[in-house]
């Protein structure tokens, strides 16, 4: 007979859906999970569904699968960000935390804000200098750059590139106005004009006698001669025109294209477009009138007392007054030259091939050329010294106070000496001065 309604007999097994607890028991439903439970073990004809309780995930992890009827929440570890990482987004009940490698400053960045636990560093790129203003200080990896004004006497069009000083050429130029490039200094006994590339003069140092009284009325000016205590200026027309002690430039000089002072004469001359040599001087000396016949000539020098040309063929030859020595005769061995200077009491010349022969007074080692000197490009003579310049922007002078000169002193383009001091100008169109009377010549507003 059988037992519990529709049961089978105790030794068979129960319908589906329901199971006997136990031998001669009455079959019994399967129990169904309920809500927050999970199927660990399926029911069968002898034995009920064995449920579970959901897992809940801890307060530092995350559901990576839900619960199923048959399987169990998964939950995992939250991940926690390395120092060198940085939250990009918070955790959540079923998502993991994100994180992102803390950003790099690159070069030519600063870091504006430091990074936290929940935020990236801030990189910002350094400022960039406006049109009228100057670096003051450049940008690090933690502050950014900072900019100021210009002010009158400075170019600086913006940017990193430290101020160029224009004091020496236009006291008065505008900021950001760009400075002229120098293209020529002339010294005389006390003062000092430079010449740059728009062809505007500019004069500094004792003035007692107008030496630095620059005339409004220069043409385009493209070469400086100064003597002891005046200064002539050569227009790009050829004309002449000159200031402090002394006359003017003569009237019928005719079309000039190189003029010639010295800081220790009071003579000027000048060389015409067809070769010829004019000179002149105050009243109370004898002009350096050149010798009848001169070859047309191709440079022209003066001195104290005495002034030297180049002709065509690279002879010299020089008129005047004596040398100390007591002659003025010009070695008859100079070979081919190409350029002449004079000084107090001794004249050099350098020929084509950069080699420089010095004459007259040695009283100082005038006529000393050091052996073993490079060639040079370029030679000029103040009183009783040379300087030779060559062509790696190194300068080397001989005769009085000639070890004066700064030993470091590179990048020269220009050397001009004088009795007490010499200059020099630098790639970067500075100006340096050195020897016992450089204050004379210092630059304005250095």
């Amino acid at each position: 007979m059988a037992c519990g309604g529709d049961d089978p007999p105790p030794d068979e097994p129960c319908p589906a859906g329901r199971f006997r607890p136990g031998p001669g028991l009455d079959c019994q439903a399967h129990t169904p999970c309920e809500d927050g439970e999970h199927e660990v073990a399926p029911p069968s004809a002898y034995g009920d569904r064995v449920c579970r309780a959901h897992t809940t995930c801890g307060a530092s992890e995350y559901e990576l699968a839900p619960p199923t009827a048959t399987d169990d929440r998964r939950c995992v570890a939250i991940t926690t960000c390395s120092s060198d990482e940085y939250e990009l987004a918070p955790p959540s009940v079923s998502r993991d935390r994100l994180c992102a490698p803390l950003s790099t400053c690159a070069s030519g960045e600063w870091e504006a804000a430091p990074p936290s636990a929940m935020r990236d560093r801030l990189c910002l790129p350094h400022r960039a200098c406006d049109v009228g203003e100057v670096l003051r200080t450049a940008g690090t990896a933690t502050s950014d750059a900072s900019c100021r004004a210009c002010i009158p006497g400075e170019f600086c069009a913006g940017g990193d590139t430290p101020p160029l000083r224009c004091d020496w050429r236009d006291r008065d130029r505008d900021p950001g106005t760009p400075c002229p490039s120098l293209v020529q200094i002339a010294l005389g006994g006390a003062h000092l004009c430079a010449l740059d590339d728009a062809g505007a003069v500019r004069c500094w140092g004792m003035s007692r006698d107008g030496q630095t009284n620059v005339p409004s009325s220069l043409g385009d000016v493209v070469q400086l001669a100064a003597s002891n205590a005046h200064t002539c200026a050569l227009d790009a027309a050829g004309d002449v025109t000159c200031w402090g002690t002394g006359p003017a430039a003569p009237a019928d000089l005719g079309t000039i294209v190189q003029i010639a002072g010295a800081p220790d004469t009071v003579h000027t001359c000048a060389r015409d477009d067809a070769g010829g040599v004019r000179c002149w001087a105050p009243s109370f000396e004898v002009p350096l009138a050149p010798p009848a016949g001169l070859a047309p000539i191709v440079d022209v020098a003066v001195g104290m007392n005495s002034a030297c040309a180049v002709d065509e063929a690279g002879d010299v030859t020089c008129w005047g007054g004596r040398y100390a020595d007591g002659t003025d005769v010009v070695p008859s061995d100079l070979g081919e030259i190409v350029q002449v200077t004079v000084g107090t009491t001794h004249a050099c010349a350098r020929d084509d091939a950069g080699g420089v022969r010095c004459w007259g007074s040695d009283g100082d080692g005038q006529l000393d050329v050091p052996v073993g000197m490079p060639p040079a490009t370029r030679i000029t003579t103040g009183g009783p010294r040379t300087c030779a310049l060559h062509a790696d922007g190194t300068a080397t002078c001989w005769g009085a106070a000639a070890g004066m000169r700064p030993a470091a002193l590179e990048g020269i383009v220009q050397i001009a000496p004088s009795y007490g001091a010499d200059c020099a100008v630098r790639t970067d169109d500075a100006i340096e001065c050195w020897g016992q009377s450089a204050g004379l010549y210092t630059t304005p507003g250095a």
